[in-house]
């Protein structure tokens, strides 16, 4: 799984395991994580490609999503918590520890 970091205004890539967050080397920078993969797993039982139709998005851009490659707008973030029944900060959370 890749993870995304921000270091003085430029964002990196990295490979970790499920359970590592890489967070800002700017101390206090939180970083905006999701639970998107919990919730596809736990509650719906469905892959990528079957979640992606239930919240309306393009399964490649789902993909990034789930691996923290890219964050939705606010509209679509709220449309796909409506989708899911739950508040947007369900979803959505910093990581800023």
């Amino acid at each position: 799984m890749l993870k995304k970091f921000r270091n003085d205004t430029k964002w990196h890539i990295m490979p970790c395991d499920d359970d590592t967050v890489y967070k800002n080397f700017e101390k206090g920078e939180a970083m905006l994580l999701n639970k998107l993969k919990i919730i596809r797993m736990s509650e719906f039982f469905l892959n990528k490609k079957e979640f992606s139709k239930i919240i309306e998005v393009s399964e490649q851009q789902y993909s990034r999503y789930e691996n923290g490659l890219s964050n939705p707008s606010l509209e679509v973030a709220m449309t796909i918590a409506v989708k899911l029944d739950r508040a947007i900060t369900d979803i959505w959370y910093f990581d800023n520890e």
